[in-house]
């Protein structure tokens, strides 16, 4: 099993929110990206990078792009006010 699915899978669970919310970006690999990001869709990750890191780190840095996302999505009032009107319906 390669590292990222790993960390993936104990992600899950470990943190079953962050893992889930994880779940929802797609990963491709980025060679030469020197680190992993994401768009918001897709989890972007560069192999030769993972390797290097220890599945620890790997687990970390998924799971502190999940956390971007959420921070990003409070900031923004657009989409906090599409997320009420959902929750309301």
């Amino acid at each position: 099993m390669d590292k990222l699915t790993k960390a993936r899978a104990r992600l899950i669970l470990k943190h079953p929110f962050w893992g889930a919310l994880l779940l929802h970006l797609e990963p491709v690999e980025a060679p030469g990206l020197g680190t992993c990001g994401t768009d918001g869709h897709t989890l972007y990750y560069d192999q030769e990078q993972l390797d290097k890191w220890t599945d620890d780190e790997v687990m970390g840095v998924i799971a502190h792009l999940v956390k971007i996302l959420i921070v990003k999505l409070i900031k923004s009032p657009l989409n906090i006010e599409r997320l009420l009107i959902s929750n309301l319906l």
